[in-house]
């Protein structure tokens, strides 16, 4: 046993590496109304263009429900400026109170948490994953259980944090969900199947297709693997509680439950509860370009950078895949000037971009306009949800008088 606490007190001193240089912090951006416990609800509008415009956006995301999980399926609506509520509405069965599943919301959410250990000196970006200490299991008696060093499990030196971000770390991975073989879904087989008890170990135990950074490719296995490593980053100053610790107390995200597999890692590409209200609060910290309370928790040009079209989905766009508009964690509406490509989400602000879940799940921000839309939703019918119509709604009923 005092071999082991030694050799862990070792790894967990060894830290990432020298800090990468940042650059100098900027003030921080105040909204006029970032909530803290209460929120700000606007008067209800009573000019007829406003009155239509909401009435239109809840005629398209309520219609009447089908029967068999048919048709556009909205749990709730949410729609901000400048951090008050404009408008808000619900589902029967739901209410401002009722955490929701965000799927893959989630990887925009362990993208922040990546620049929160940037900010903090723990994470070098460029770095080689094999730079992190093992970390222990949280809950977990001794350290028998403490994780391997990365090398141990598969070598995967050649990643960066910044490769996790892009979805594009080269991995031999099948994104694959309802109405395909299950049997040939490496992300089913992660959260259900034979990589549940150690996703990031069994996401790091693919073999690869493409070198690091050079394609796009939609991976939940990525964003499991970028936990892990801001995990291993942030969890020695901070503790096993580290991502509450890191993001979610001081936005005030009370609500938001983040499920981890049984070797301790966050499930950082899915598994996000939290009420409409407390995903919100992610999309006004990017709005405020990573400042909470004054305070800066996201690096200087985070924000700016996360909202860039990565090098992996510009090449993937030259190649024919177009709709593949990613930052660092982040889908964007950017388009591609170069290749004659406009922006995917038409009559939608260029500058808007937007956290995605599965079955319609949303937090999208539009900087021009200080706006941000949360949508909740069951919508199991596929290609039933046009991204693009329902943010000109929200934008038109969010627009300032």
């Amino acid at each position: 046993m005092s071999t082991l606490l030694a050799l862990a007190a070792l790894l967990l001193s060894a830290g990432p590496g020298p800090r990468q240089d940042l650059p100098a912090p900027t003030a921080c951006r105040s909204l006029p109304d970032q909530p803290g416990h209460d929120w700000r609800l606007l008067p209800a509008p009573t000019d007829a263009v406003r009155v239509a415009a909401i009435e239109a956006l809840d005629r398209h995301a309520f219609p009447a429900r089908l029967p068999d999980r048919k048709g556009l399926r909205t749990d709730g609506l949410l729609v901000l400026r400048g951090g008050a509520i404009v408008h808000e509405r619900y589902a029967d069965g739901f209410d401002p109170a009722t955490p929701h599943v965000a799927w893959s919301c989630a990887k925009s959410l362990t993208a922040a948490l990546a620049g929160v250990a940037v900010a903090r000196g723990a994470l070098d970006l460029d770095a080689s994953i094999c730079r992190l200490p093992p970390v222990p299991a949280p809950g977990l008696a001794g350290i028998e259980r403490t994780l391997q060093p990365w090398e141990a499990l598969q070598p995967r030196c050649d990643l960066t944090a910044r490769h996790l971000l892009q979805l594009a770390s080269g991995l031999d991975w099948n994104e694959t969900y309802e109405g395909k073989g299950l049997q040939a879904s490496s992300v089913l087989a992660m959260l259900y199947g034979v990589g549940r008890a150690d996703m990031a170990g069994f996401v790091r135990r693919h073999r690869s297709r493409a070198p690091p950074g050079e394609r796009f490719n939609y991976s939940s296995g990525d964003s499991v693997l970028l936990s892990a490593v801001v995990g291993a980053a942030l969890s020695p100053g901070l503790g096993p509680g580290w991502p509450t610790a890191a993001l979610l107390e001081p936005l005030g995200m009370e609500s938001a439950v983040l499920e981890r597999d049984a070797a301790g890692t966050v499930v950082g590409s899915s598994l996000w509860h939290a009420t409409p209200r407390d995903l919100a609060r992610l999309g006004l910290l990017y709005l405020a370009d990573g400042c909470w309370g004054g305070e800066r928790l996201l690096p200087s040009g985070f924000v700016a950078a996360s909202t860039a079209l990565s090098a992996p989905s510009r090449a993937g766009a030259a190649s024919g895949r177009e709709g593949d508009r990613y930052g660092l964690g982040w889908w964007l509406n950017r388009p591609v000037p170069e290749l004659g490509l406009p922006a995917p989400w038409a009559g939608v602000p260029e500058d808007a971009f937007a956290a995605r879940g599965h079955w319609g799940q949303l937090i999208a921000v539009v900087p021009s306009l200080g706006l941000v839309v949360v949508r909740t939703a069951d919508d199991r019918e596929a290609g039933v949800f046009d991204l693009g119509r329902f943010l000109t709604l929200a934008i038109a009923a969010g627009r300032a008088p």
